[in-house]
């Protein structure tokens, strides 16, 4: 599911570093990476085996107003290669990952608790889950939610299995896959939060075994969801992603003028 997502998706569209135009960032050794154990280099050619996502030691401020390219070339040496991936790794401001169900919001969910819940709860009564995904395996309970969406990136989330949303009289209930790890009162706003893809992909490509020139831009801010054109909901800083999803531990694939540009 996430795959085709994905795909349809990018077919419609530390020390910290201020990107520009004259501040081009180009890998140059595997210790530029976060698992420098994953590469060997040589003549500016990474060389890797078999599935892996690494992420540059570099973080880098975001400016909404600017376009952030990755690109690089990718071919496929021996084996049975995948999908290579090229993007970014969003962060708060407090320098942590944006997890997709933080920063990507149901339409039309926000509610409110229909009654008080304490610690340890499971499941809890709200006002109005009409709206709600009832279906999704991927959904999510937000806590201390804001109309306007001010609270994104909201980590105060616990998430739903699937089919766990039901309308009980003139409330709707829902239970929760853990334990409520505190308690909250009744009128607490929430709504619904959707887990989906880990990263923003700026390049989703099949690998082969020939060269292919890969490119794709990143900018602005998603306001209430996630997705590839631009940076999720509260991003301040990203590290650039290289990521290789393949299931074959014997795949080689190289890597070569891989960069990260601001352009016009």
């Amino acid at each position: 599911m996430f795959t085709r997502t994905l795909l349809t998706g990018i077919a419609a569209a530390a020390s910290i570093c201020a990107v520009s135009a004259a501040d081009l960032y180009v890998p140059k050794a595997a210790a530029d990476f976060d698992k420098a154990n994953i590469f060997t280099v040589k003549n500016g050619v990474f060389t890797a085996k078999g599935p892996f996502t690494a992420t540059s030691k570099k973080v880098f401020k975001v400016d909404p107003a600017k376009k952030y390219r990755v690109s690089g070339t990718v071919k496929g040496i021996s084996g049975k290669t995948g999908y290579i991936y090229l993007g970014f790794v969003p962060y708060n401001a407090q320098n942590r990952w944006i997890h997709p169900a933080s920063a990507n919001c149901g339409a039309n969910t926000f509610t409110e608790l229909a009654a008080p819940v304490k610690k340890g709860d499971k499941v809890i009564k709200v006002k109005d889950a009409s709206k709600w995904d009832s279906k999704t395996p991927y959904g999510a309970v937000a806590f201390d939610a804001k109309a306007d969406f001010s609270d994104l990136p909201n980590f105060n989330f616990v998430f739903v299995p699937k089919n766990s949303i039901a309308k009980k009289g003139d409330v709707w209930e829902i239970t929760l896959k853990t334990p409520l790890a505190k308690a909250y009162p009744a009128g607490t706003k929430i709504r619904q939060q959707l887990s989906s893809s880990t990263y923003i992909y700026a390049v989703i490509r099949k690998v082969a075994d020939k060269e292919l020139q890969l490119a794709g831009t990143v900018s602005g801010l998603y306001k209430d969801k996630i997705g590839f054109g631009k940076f999720w909901p509260g991003t301040k800083t990203f590290r650039l992603l290289v990521m290789h999803g393949s299931t074959k531990p014997d795949a080689v694939l190289e890597i070569k003028n891989l960069k990260l540009e601001e352009v016009k």
